[in-house]
């Protein structure tokens, strides 16, 4: 099993880098990976990430886009690396998200039990101090949390890629959940794979943004309803814009 793992940065702040530096720092697995940085804001901060990759030797590598690019345009971009790759599986992260030790391994091993699933997620955990503690469970539900999931880098050819209208992040998740409900295929979260996630602090540490998240936020509201009829679970389309 080759793994890619892909974790767009966005760092403009000390805790960016912190949060970024924890999450590459939590990852462990025991299968062949490789780790693409694909870094959208980094101004200033060169030097740091290079030290973040460092850590890493030969398995990552860093990617500095000339231009910032949205959420849904760097998953693209890691989905389209991880295929010249020849990876098996592709592991997407948050840059804010600490991973118990065990659970890329417990998230490789129930995509193999099911493939059924074409996406499955880990669970959050509440509390990062208990983390290594977590309960385990081997439940699922339908569904995935898209700051930490595991997907093949097929995914695009089968659903197409996620929408890069979605500017600069919000509702990607939802629409490319949408498309996969609609063509038959399910995600799931598995509960015995657990992480903690710094919910909203990529947004709250940079004024920029949080100045515009509340508009970001509507204007792809807008544009979800738009495209399939309705806000999420009161969709009215089955082909995006009704066809």
């Amino acid at each position: 099993m080759f793994l890619a793992v892909i974790i767009p940065v966005y760092l403009t702040t000390e805790e960016h880098r912190r949060n970024t530096a924890a999450t590459v720092e939590s990852l462990h697995t025991s299968h062949p990976h490789r780790i693409f940085l694909l870094v959208n804001r980094g101004e200033g901060y060169e030097k740091e990430l290079d030290a973040i990759r460092a850590r890493r030797g030969d398995e990552a590598e860093l990617v500095f886009n000339h231009e910032p690019q949205c959420v849904a345009a760097t998953w693209n971009q890691g989905l389209a690396l991880a295929a010249a790759a020849g990876v098996d599986r592709c592991l997407i992260l948050n840059n804010d998200i600490v991973l118990k030790r065990n659970c890329p391994d417990r998230l490789l091993a129930f995509a193999d039990r099911h493939p059924e699933f074409i996406l499955v997620s880990g669970v959050g955990h509440h509390d990062l101090a208990t983390l290594e503690n977590a309960p385990e469970q081997e439940d699922w539900n339908l569904g995935a949390d898209y700051s930490c999931f595991l997907t093949g880098p097929d995914l695009v050819r089968e659903m197409g890629p996620f929408d890069d209208n979605f500017r600069p992040a919000y509702f990607e998740d939802l629409d490319m959940h949408r498309r996969i409900f609609l063509s038959g295929r399910r995600t799931a979260s598995f509960g015995g794979a657990r992480f903690y996630h710094h919910t909203a602090r990529t947004t709250a540490g940079d004024p920029a943004l949080r100045a515009t998240g509340d508009a970001n936020f509507a204007r792809n509201l807008a544009y979800y309803t738009r495209k399939w009829g309705g806000p999420p679970r009161e969709e009215k389309f089955t082909v995006p814009f009704g066809g």
